[in-house]
């Protein structure tokens, strides 16, 4: 064989570590995320805003015949029918031999696309649209449309489901969020901080984290160290090495993950006969620390605050403020012309969802999105990627996506609002029109959240790299002095990463408020 000796225990001895310090990280998580969500189940919800909440979309967005590449790199195109279900199904599309295979349940699909880490490139010949990942190691898929109508129509199908899909969240809302904080744990023990989505099961979420590691010194060190037989070249050696090593990997990261079973019941039993009990305490406690915690980084995280402050903060919320106020104009004028064309049939079910699944449409004419698409558009590729250009850290396209997916939300609202009180016996125009006037308060509600949290968003990374990290160590000695059962159920990461934010937050928060107060004559 010609795997240099010691690479697989190499491999092995490192992931095992790794999956060590996930399984302390997770049984933190657990606490941490129960904590919350008893702060969740105790707060009331409340909202200012008038339209209407919309149930979860279920029916299908799209559906019709597309030519499909094969998986491998010599394959040949088929005609397959495709099928893009909605929210409710996490935006997956499948595929089927024809129409009548795709209407008969019992039929299952030839295959199925989850667009979760993936984005949307179109090219003019054969009017293709490919779906890219992000990640090398997953496939990249080629369709061909009949014609520019089909493309630009599956193209915002496609486009809606990469921006807003979600791999599948464990069904108890403890595990999941336990996972995501270990999984963030980890990702920052190991230097790792540039954003990775929830794109897939928690146990392969596991193995790219650590192959990522890998892939930064192990992993190269391997490659350069085979040595092939006669007959095989190297880069054929190189992807058998891959393979193997890479299972190895997979292997202990879903054994990781099947061994958190225990720990979920052993928590849960410690959560209910100790902290459940004791949870006025443990939130005063939490807010104490918080506070030491604050007392211990301020001189340190301060002048990065301030730096931030003045390169992203001020700059951003000037620049963006006329486009977020004229892309929600245009969201406005989008609903009344698409709705007004159909407002006669508004009561039926059928006429309001596909005017909801028109939202998703970002091209087509009848779409209440075209003109507010460009808008963005010009935003993301004007000064937010100057900005990025200049600044490391900063993800402009998380901005650009809260802000479309804030949009699209309103406007899917002000139409089924529309429905609903035309249904209830409101004459349909006047619907209409109340739903509008709702429409236009929800949009000025909304503005301020949008820039503040868009830009909380955007800087993410930034400060983790720049205001987070560089506090680890200062609250290390409050971490030492906790009692021992305390650190069963407080995170003191989480709690500097909380306390970080606040204070972030009370920076961006007033110059936010500042500039949405001064636009919002605009309206």
């Amino acid at each position: 064989m010609f795997m240099p000796d010691g690479a697989q225990e190499r491999v092995q001895e490192k992931v095992t570590t790794f999956t060590t310090s996930f399984a302390k990280n997770f049984g933190l998580g657990l606490a941490t995320t129960g904590i919350n969500l008893a702060k969740e189940e105790a707060a009331e919800e409340t909202s200012d805003q008038q339209l209407m909440k919309i149930p979860e979309p279920d029916w299908i967005l799209k559906e019709g015949f597309l030519t499909k590449k094969g998986a491998a790199a010599n394959s040949g195109f088929k005609k397959r029918y495709f099928v893009a279900y909605n929210k409710a199904d996490k935006f997956v599309i499948k595929y089927f031999v024809d129409k009548k295979g795709a209407d008969d349940p019992k039929v299952a699909p030839k295959g199925q696309i989850c667009p979760v880490g993936y984005h949307v490139r179109t090219k003019e010949a054969k009017f293709a649209i490919h779906l890219e990942p992000r990640d090398d190691e997953d496939r990249e898929w080629i369709m061909n449309c009949e014609s520019k109508e089909e493309q630009e129509a599956w193209e915002s199908v496609f486009q809606n489901a990469c921006w807003h899909a979600e791999a599948a969240a464990h069904e108890d809302p403890l595990v999941q969020g336990a996972f995501e904080c270990a999984f963030s744990a980890c990702k920052a023990e190991l230097g790792i901080n540039y954003y990775m989505p929830f794109d897939r099961q928690p146990e392969e979420m596991l193995a790219k984290l650590i192959s990522a590691d890998l892939s930064r010194e192990i992993f190269p060190e391997i490659w350069a160290a085979i040595n092939p037989p006669m007959g095989i070249g190297k880069s054929m050696a190189v992807r058998t090495a891959k393979k193997i090593l890479v299972g190895v990997v997979s292997s202990l990261c879903k054994a990781a993950w099947a061994a958190t079973g225990p720990i979920v019941e052993m928590a849960k039993q410690l959560w209910d006969s100790t902290a459940k009990p004791q949870l006025s305490k443990l939130f005063e406690a939490e807010e104490t620390l918080k506070g030491q915690i604050a007392d211990a980084v301020a001189s340190a995280a301060q002048p990065a605050i301030d730096q931030l402050n003045e390169t992203i903060f001020g700059p951003v919320t000037g620049a963006v403020m006329d486009p977020v106020i004229d892309a929600l104009k245009a969201a406005m004028a989008g609903f009344k012309t698409c709705t007004e064309a159909k407002v006669a049939e508004i009561k039926d079910v059928a006429v309001m969802q596909d005017l909801v699944s028109d939202v998703s449409y970002s091209y087509s004419s009848g779409a209440p999105m075209k003109e507010v698409v460009p808008i963005i558009r010009a935003l993301d590729m004007g000064f937010l990627a100057k900005l990025a250009e200049g600044v490391p850290g900063v993800s402009v396209w998380r901005f650009t996506w809260y802000l479309d997916s804030a949009i699209r939300d309103l406007l899917r609202r002000a139409i089924y609002t529309t429905h609903v009180k035309a249904k209830e016996g409101m004459e349909a125009g006047a619907a209409l029109a109340a739903a509008a006037e709702q429409l236009a308060h929800d949009c000025k509600l909304i503005v301020k959240e949008v820039v503040f949290s868009g830009i909380m968003f955007m800087i993410e990374d930034m400060v983790n790299d720049n205001v987070i990290t560089p506090c680890v160590e200062l609250a290390k000695p409050i971490d030492d002095l906790m009692p021992e059962l305390a650190k069963q159920f407080l995170n003191i990461s989480q709690l500097l990463e909380d306390t970080l934010n606040k204070m972030l937050e009370a920076v961006v928060e007033p110059i936010a408020a500042g500039a949405t107060e001064s636009a919002m004559a605009k309206f």
